[in-house]
């Protein structure tokens, strides 16, 4: 389930980037460049720090880490 919500967060966020560039200042200039600027760092601010932080939280699932007790238990025994 993380793997697949990393990549809705990606697809969204490249969908909004195409959007704001045709509708920006080099497609049909429907937004000034203070509304597209500020779109785009809101977008990338999401893509970024939305990405980073779900994956951080969600690490153990998303690498499905189940035995990290068997694997200390294997580090320890040469210690």
């Amino acid at each position: 389930m993380s793997f697949k919500m990393l990549t809705y967060i990606t697809i969204a966020c490249s969908c909004i980037y195409s959007v704001v560039w045709l509708l920006g200042s080099e497609g049909t200039a429907a937004l000034g460049l203070t509304q597209e600027v500020g779109i785009i760092t809101l977008t990338d601010l999401v893509s970024k720090l939305g990405f980073g932080l779900y994956f951080l939280f969600n690490y153990d699932a998303a690498m499905g880490d189940d035995d990290t007790d068997a694997q200390n238990q294997q580090s320890q025994q040469y210690v």
